[in-house]
């Protein structure tokens, strides 16, 4: 009976602590801006990066690792 009861805490306190990370991660996407003020203009950092991000692509190629296949540039 013990046994059944230490089996029960553990999921009961394994759901209450993913109960508490998800309200963490809720209050946390609060503070988040929902989009640029300006969506059709990039900053220079952006274009930087995007240019960093192209020149990789075009030197590398799939070299890379095999989760990067698929993201669209």
């Amino acid at each position: 009976m013990t046994r059944r009861r230490g089996c029960l805490g553990a999921v009961i306190l394994l759901v209450a602590l993913c109960g508490l990370a998800g309200l963490v991660s809720a209050l946390s996407n609060r503070n988040l801006p929902i989009a640029a003020p300006d969506v059709e203009r990039l900053s220079a950092l952006d274009k930087a990066r995007l240019a960093e991000a192209v020149h990789l692509r075009q030197t590398l190629g799939n070299r890379g690792s095999n989760n990067c296949q698929s993201f669209p540039l």
